[in-house]
């Protein structure tokens, strides 16, 4: 029987994100080799028992020839995306991290890149953008529209029909009711309860949901 080479995963990040994308990969198969990447190298040389290189572009293309699939866990947005788009142009696959006790309908799509962790329920009908985050036991309704490289935090609930903007940030429990859209480049305070649109780059806390301030747009977006 002709042996066959073991799967080698890179992972960007080695942050308090990185460790739950350690383990939910751990638990989808755990004869995969990890290895990370990280702007600051672990003190022990380590990460969680899992080789650590510096992340440098010189590095980064060293490994490119020997790493399979690529998977970026880094909680910012920003940076999260720039390092996506430095893999893209380099023709790697950025691979999905859909955790096992996660539930995925049919008839939908989850974007490259985008993290699903434990207890997270995706309804049918409904589109992730690549590169987002939909934390613990978050829950999307059907016919949900995420954009690419939204964050939504632990607990949150959106019902059926909810729209959310590129780059926009759900905090902690948020509630969205039926067929609301949130724009894009907002930040949603954690608790908050939104029943109505929400214009983009808004700052919204309360319940209801009120705008308490303007976000000042940022170079590029």
């Amino acid at each position: 029987m002709k042996h066959q080479r073991e799967i080698m995963l890179g992972i960007i990040g080695a942050g308090g994100h990185a460790k739950v994308i350690r383990d939910l990969f751990r638990g989808i198969n755990k004869k995969w080799k990890l290895v990370f990447f990280s702007a600051v190298l672990p003190e022990q040389g380590k990460f969680y028992g899992e080789q650590v290189y510096l992340d440098n572009h010189d590095i980064l293309h060293e490994y490119f020839s020997l790493i399979d699939q690529w998977h970026v866990a880094i909680g910012n947005q920003q940076a999260r995306r720039k390092k996506m788009e430095f893999l893209s142009d380099h023709g790697k696959q950025i691979l999905p991290a859909i955790h096992r006790y996660s539930v995925v309908a049919e008839n939908t799509s989850i974007g490259e890149g985008s993290a699903l962790m434990a207890g997270t329920i995706i309804n049918p009908g409904t589109k992730v953008g690549k590169g987002c985050i939909v934390n613990t036991a978050a829950s999307i309704d059907h016919d949900c529209q995420i954009g690419d490289f939204v964050n939504i935090g632990p607990g949150c609930n959106l019902a059926g029909g909810v729209t959310v903007g590129e780059m926009t940030q759900l905090g902690i429990g948020t509630v969205i009711i039926p067929n609301v859209k949130v724009g894009r480049y907002c930040i949603v305070g954690a608790g908050s309860v939104i029943i109505t649109d929400i214009e983009d780059y808004s700052f919204v806390v309360g319940v209801p949901a009120k705008t308490v301030r303007r976000i000042i747009p940022i170079s590029g977006g």
